[in-house]
């Protein structure tokens, strides 16, 4: 469920900057002031929805890659992380942890 919420998020998110784009820009031809402050209020609101949506993906990738049973390789016990989230090909997990 946690990548749903996270592509949902994004979704927000692009609304967010849609409206960011247009409204403030349709407000100052017009001269509503209202509307050209509405872009403030859009960014903060774009921001918490992809900070949202990349906590949630990196949450179910790091789920799904490193504590999954099926991966040949769980670096969990050998490495930060935030390394393991970065360096997610094989190769470098086994590099990591192994030292090949």
């Amino acid at each position: 469920m946690t990548p749903e919420v996270g592509h949902a998020a994004l979704v927000v998110a692009l609304g967010f900057a849609v409206v960011q784009a247009l409204v403030p820009m349709i407000g100052s031809f017009n001269g509503y002031r209202s509307w050209m402050r509405l872009g403030h209020s859009m960014a903060l609101g774009q921001f918490a929805f992809m900070a949202l949506s990349f906590a949630c993906l990196a949450n179910a990738f790091y789920w799904m890659t490193f504590l999954s049973d099926m991966s040949p390789i769980t670096p969990i016990h050998c490495c930060p992380i935030a390394l393991n989230l970065v360096r997610c090909g094989a190769r470098t997990k086994a590099h990591c942890c192994y030292g090949h």
